[in-house]
């Protein structure tokens, strides 16, 4: 895909101003940029290029659409600002995808909305609203990082330069696989169907451990914030457990941290990366069409609703699978 920034995308917000994936040089840059270039440029925008793109430029040159891009978004300001200032993780690969960013926030709006109207429904009325209300707060903050998280693992990062180097050894190798098993090889790379396997056999030990990390985190916390509401209010607590509403919140046995530890290590391990796995390479796809390239509100609105199906589905997923597992 080869897309430039050009004046049909003046309007769009900060998000898909810096291109396409994998663009390459922009109209009037030559390609690669030299270390003076990229330097005199920077200079020019008035910000200040990071180290490790100061040393890519030293050794191999930097891409033009690469230094482009990242300076649209130096200049800029907001939250994808600083997480691209704070994380070169993050940074390569917004820089690949014009759209990541707007993918991390529609993650986490629906992980918001749709727990939040689950649990609307689920109660049993005003009063029960805020019974479980730890339990609720850390399921969806860790459910939104975590769904952040299996964005950025399956994201494909940018290459910087035209030649980039290898690392040698078992770190190469790994480096060497694509991100997601539909993912797109870059030019002058071809995937072997081996290395596409091993790569889908890699995100599922990244998205299991991610899940597993994850879960034990957020129900050790939901466990201590409920030992701390019922020694800050324990004549409320058992009232509500001798009238026997909210009875979840306020009986003695905690949910088992462990068992739920394990129940988000395996659903993020199988169904989510199978899931986001497909999700990856419909964005691929549409982001790929010629029409996509004029008008970026197609390929966002895709990404959108077919996020929203994988909510709904995940959910379904996570609920049957707490069921099997005894946590729910």
């Amino acid at each position: 895909m080869h897309a430039r920034v050009g004046p049909s995308h003046a309007g769009i917000a900060p998000l898909c101003t810096w291109g396409l994936a994998n663009c390459h040089c922009l109209p009037g840059h030559p390609f690669p940029r030299t270390p003076y270039q990229v330097q005199a440029q920077a200079t020019q925008a008035r910000v200040k290029l990071p180290t490790d793109l100061v040393d890519v430029a030293t050794a191999h040159g930097l891409r033009a659409g690469v230094l482009e891009r990242y300076l649209a978004i130096a200049k800029g300001s907001g939250l994808l600002k600083a997480l691209c200032t704070a994380s070169p993780f993050i940074r390569d690969r917004v820089l690949a995808d014009p759209l990541l960013g707007f993918k991390l926030l529609v993650e986490v709006l629906l992980d918001v909305g749709l727990a939040a109207f689950t649990e609307f429904k689920r109660t049993g009325g005003p009063d029960d609203r805020f019974s479980e209300v730890e339990f609720f707060a850390t399921d969806l903050l860790v459910g939104s990082l975590l769904n952040c998280a299996l964005v950025l693992f399956i994201a494909t990062p940018v290459t910087l330069a035209k030649t980039p180097a290898a690392a040698p050894g078992l770190l190469g190798a790994l480096a060497a696989l694509p991100p997601a098993i539909l993912a797109a090889a870059p030019k002058g790379v071809r995937y072997t169907a081996t290395q596409r396997l091993a790569g889908l056999a890699r995100t599922s030990a990244l998205y299991g451990a991610a899940g597993f990390a994850c879960g034990m985190t957020g129900q050790l916390a939901a466990n201590l914030a409920a030992q701390v509401r019922r020694a800050i209010h324990p004549a409320a607590s058992k009232a509500q457990q001798k009238s026997g509403r909210n009875a979840p919140a306020v009986t003695e046995e905690m949910p088992p941290i462990m068992r739920t530890a394990l129940l988000w290590g395996a659903f993020s391990a199988g169904s989510a990366n199978v899931r986001y796995q497909l999700l990856a390479g419909l964005d691929q796809a549409v982001l790929a069409l010629p029409v996509s390239q004029r008008l970026i509100i197609l390929p966002a609105a895709v990404t959108a609703a077919a996020r929203f199906a994988n909510n709904i589905v995940g959910g379904e997923n996570f609920a049957s699978m707490a069921r099997f597992f005894g946590v729910q």
